[in-house]
This record gives structure tokens, C-alpha cells and sequence, in this order.
């Protein structure tokens, strides 16, 4: 699967910018920044960036780089309202150099108060590891990002920990990705109504395919989740075509190779009662809330 454009495009950008030889270090004063430019430093178009500092330390030599950057003291301002976040966020990469004069990521981490999440390039290929305070971090991204429908706003509560491995088939046509998660104490409500409360959720993703900007070819893909006793899985049928909708387009549109709609095998066990609050929940948190009565299990 490949890397998004922003991703890859910054990646190229660092390829570029580390020759065999750098050390170098910046201060970045986000306010100035933000006096500097036309418009600002906008987080979303009601949320403006007003103070902050960024620290960047590059050192490169033939075997590769070492990245590390820190973010501390971020302001901002909402309407008339102000935001801060008080807590420091850092991250550190390192990448060896190829022969071809390229990189290639051996490790990096990122640190914040309610987040830690781990990448190391391993002979399987990539492995990420993390660990979050969900509701602090959602607290976080709802004020930096617009996350809350106008509607019913969300609340999340819980801490996730997780494990994803990224890497090639024996043949190299396709990538593999094998994702375990775990949601402890978790608890999920809506407009004030709790729709999913368990002690332990845990969840298992596997997949082969291939990604596209706009499509992702899928030759296997499974999802399984249990919680409080319950059991969800899924399991595609065939290798199938997922077309992306365009940014608040819907739907993603699922087609098997001969252009019929493709087919997933899904099986519920336990609580049905449960697990219908459970999905209603999740569509309304992704923007989806279905009609009334569209949906009895």
C-alpha cells in the first residue's frame, strides 16, 4: 500500500534537504510565523494559531540522519475564545542512507502527554506500536480540529494500545498489514447517551492488497472485534475493489474483479441488542447517523 501524497511528497523533501554532511538547528516562533503570512496559521477555518515554539535538530552523515523536533507552548484562538496547550509534544527519527542516496526509516517515536507511538523497521517490515489516553487526546483533537458533529457531540473515555505490522508478501506484489488492538475501559457516548461501555475491547485487523490515491485493491481482509463477551467478525470473499470517495463524498464503493458488488461474510455473536447501540454509535460519530428504525439487529 502506498504512502499518502503529503507523506511521501515530506519524505522526498527530507531526501533532498540531508546530504551526507548536515547539523544544523532551528527555532521556529509560530507567532511570527502566523504575523508573517496573509492568513495566518489556521488549524481549521475558525481556529487560528497565535503562539508556540518549534525546536528542529538535523544531523546526517554517509550512514544516514537523525531528525528530532519539539513543539511547546501552542496557542490559539477561537473566535473570541483562547486555547493552549500547556503539555510539550517531541518526536525523533532515524533513517540509514541507501546506496542509491536515498533513506530508509529504521526507528522513530513520537511523545505527547496523552500519546506515545513507536515505528521500527523490522525484517518483516514496519512495526508501530502506541499507546493513548482516549479521552484526553480527544478533548485535544476536537479543539485543534473540527472532530464534533454540531448535532450530538461525541465523548470518548479509555486508554488504547495497539500493535501494527506493515510488510510485503514472499513475492513482493502485494503488502501485508497485521494490525492488535486493545480499548481498556472504554467508553463511547453520544449527545449524552452512552452507546458502547466495556472493560476491554479487543480488536484484530488483517489484510493484503495493494493502495492507490483513489482505490485500494484487496486480496484478503478480515476484522474481528470482542467485547464484553460479544463477537463481531468479518471477512471479505473474493478480492474486491475499494473505490475512496472524494472528501465528504460517502461512502466508499465495494466491487469484486468482475464488476459485481463485492461480498463480506460478517457474524455477530452475543448481545444483538448491544451490538446495535454499538453500530448506531459509530455512524453517528462518523458522520453517518442512520434514519430511524433503518437499522434492527
Amino acid at each position: 500500500m502506498l504512502p499518502s501524497p503529503t507523506i511521501a511528497a515530506a519524505w522526498s523533501w527530507l531526501e533532498t534537504l540531508a546530504g551526507p554532511a548536515i547539523a544544523t538547528h532551528a527555532e521556529i516562533d509560530l507567532a511570527a510565523v502566523a504575523r508573517s503570512l496573509a492568513g495566518g496559521i489556521a488549524l481549521r477555518p475558525d481556529v487560528r494559531v497565535t503562539g508556540g515554539m518549534v525546536e528542529l535538530d538535523l544531523n546526517g552523515d554517509a550512514q544516514g540522519i537523525e531528525l528530532r523536533a519539539a513543539l511547546a507552548g501552542l496557542q490559539a484562538i477561537q473566535g473570541t475564545q483562547d486555547l493552549a496547550w500547556s503539555e510539550p509534544c517531541s518526536g525523533w527519527l532515524r533513517a540509514r542512507r541507501l546506496v542509491t542516496g536515498g533513506l530508509q526509516l529504521t526507528e522513530a517515536r513520537l511523545v505527547a502527554a496523552a500519546a506515545e507511538l513507536t515505528a521500527t523497521n523490522r525484517a518483516g517490515g514496519i512495526e508501530t506500536t502506541w499507546r493513548f489516553d482516549l479521552g484526553d487526546l480527544f478533548t485535544a483533537a476536537t479543539e485543534l480540529f473540527d472532530l464534533q458533529p454540531p448535532e450530538e457531540p461525541l465523548v470518548v473515555a479509555g486508554a488504547a494500545r495497539g500493535r501494527l505490522l506493515v510488510g510485503r508478501t514472499p513475492d513482493a506484489t502485494a503488502t501485508t498489514l497485521s494490525a492488535a488492538a486493545s480499548l481498556e475501559d472504554f467508553s463511547w457516548s453520544v449527545g449524552g447517551r452512552p452507546v458502547w461501555q466495556d472493560d476491554l475491547v479487543a480488536i484484530d485487523v488483517d489484510a493484503v492488497g495493494n493502495a492507490a490515491a483513489d482505490q485500494v485493491v484487496l486480496d484478503q481482509a478480515s476484522l474481528r472485534i470482542e467485547a464484553g463477551g460479544d463477537l463481531a467478525a468479518a471477512a471479505l470473499v473474493g478480492s474486491c475493489t475499494v473505490m475512496l470517495p472524494a472528501a465528504g463524498g460517502g461512502w466508499p464503493q465495494l466491487r469484486a474483479r468482475d464488476g459485481s458488488g463485492g461480498t463480506i461474510d460478517c457474524r455477530l455473536t452475543g448481545g444483538l441488542d448491544r451490538w446495535q447501540g454499538r453500530l448506531l454509535g459509530l455512524l453517528a460519530g462518523a458522520g453517518w447517523p442512520p434514519s430511524p428504525g433503518s437499522i434492527e439487529l
